[in-house]
């Protein structure tokens, strides 16, 4: 069979982590089916991480103008998808192409169409997020079959969109562990002795201004002497600004660090030396980089739906379990307490790190792979077992 795959959509964050890392292990573990890469010439890393074997169908356009997207996804693509003998078409983000004269497999991983936390998001976003649950309702009705990444995600969302179960699949991500070899300098900067960590775009959904808020009450209650480390790409400039002036008028100051996206060996020097990685997020399918840190040995503390949170996109049980400290998702006071504690109770955190390796170890690239190529062979399958 010929598997087309459109990666137009994947620009940073866990979209590009996930790409990076699928595509070698697809062309090790699936040699029976032909593969084509849909991909602009501005998105090298993706690039880069094409098999030889696989073959690519390139775009000139600017792929992160949505509106240019959507119209040669819809229009265009039909005919390329013909051009190239597609048999499958596997689309990620949401959204695909209803015309496409071809099964297909559609990624479900984007959570904030669907949410109901009623978040402060401009217009601008506002909009998109409209059209892209108008448009995602439309390509999950198109689609043959439907992954998501955790059960809970799918449950929501299926809920929400009317999507029957026989069609959909849950392959959770992979993760892939990198050594670094290099000192304690990240980006042009020295690491602090010592910090908690967390990985993220810096967005509304990501909660990060709780985050701030528990690590206040941290250092001026508990008087941690360490500093807190954000990961993460600035793409949403408003909020960025809110959290810079709430840390102003908390006098953290230098403690708080900003760092842009880092490349993997750099990041995962960061895990290595995190005293705790925290993830607040309190909208995700997934989640890799709490999955990463576990493999890295670091204990996580991560957001909770608690009494009120049915339809709050909130995995992180699934794939933690006891692994992981939990904090009730919107309250500082919840947080601080439960980074303390890990940060104290060290029997605690020698239990968290060493089921936290394992756990992480269930996740792997090949094991994704492996599960596309069944879906695309007509076996329906979930990793991990």
């Amino acid at each position: 069979m010929r598997i087309v795959i459109n990666s137009l959509s994947v620009f940073s964050g866990g979209g590009l982590t996930s790409m990076i890392n699928l595509l070698p292990a697809l062309g090790k573990i699936d040699m029976e089916n032909e593969y084509v890469v849909i991909i602009s010439v501005r998105q090298t890393e993706v690039i880069r991480a094409i098999p030889e074997r696989f073959g690519t169908h390139r775009v000139t356009f600017n792929p992160k103008n949505i509106v240019t997207r959507l119209l040669y996804e819809q229009l265009a693509m039909p005919f390329v998808l013909l051009r190239l003998g597609a048999d499958w078409l596997y689309s990620v983000g949401n959204l695909t192409t209803l015309l496409a004269p071809c099964r297909i497999l559609l990624l479900i991983e984007n959570a904030n169409p669907y949410s109901v936390l009623g978040l402060a998001w401009n217009g601008k976003e506002r909009l998109r997020h409209w059209a892209l649950r108008a448009l995602g309702t439309l390509s999950a009705r198109r689609a043959s079959v439907i992954r998501f990444l955790s059960d809970n995600s799918r449950k929501i969302i299926c809920g929400m969109a009317k999507i029957p179960l026989s069609k959909t699949t849950v392959i959770p991500h992979g993760v892939a562990l990198h050594h670094n070899q290099s000192g304690k300098d990240i980006n042009g900067k020295d690491l602090p002795k010592r910090f908690l960590l967390t990985v993220s775009n810096v967005g509304p959904h990501k909660n990060i201004h709780t985050l701030v808020d528990a690590f206040e009450t941290l250092v001026k209650t508990h008087h941690y002497q360490g500093s807190l480390v954000i990961v993460g790409a600035k793409h949403y400039p408003e909020y960025y600004k809110s959290l810079q002036s709430r840390i102003d008028h908390s006098q953290l100051g230098s403690k708080v660090v900003f760092l842009d996206w880092v490349d993997q060996e750099a990041l995962s020097l960061l895990y290595k030396q995190a005293e705790v990685f925290v993830f607040p997020s309190a909208e995700e399918t997934f989640g890799i980089p709490v999955v990463e840190a576990m493999g890295y040995g670091v204990p996580v503390v991560v957001a909770s739906p608690g009494q009120k949170g049915a339809h709050y996109f909130i995995p992180y049980e699934e794939f933690c379990h006891s692994a992981a400290e939990y904090f009730d998702v919107f309250d500082s006071s919840s947080l601080c307490e439960r980074m303390h504690y890990v940060l104290t109770d060290e029997r605690r955190r020698q239990e968290m790190v060493t089921a936290g390796k394992e756990l992480a170890r269930q996740y792997r690239w090949d094991d994704v792979a492996s599960a596309l190529a069944g879906v695309f062979r007509g076996v329906n399958a979930r990793v991990p077992a």
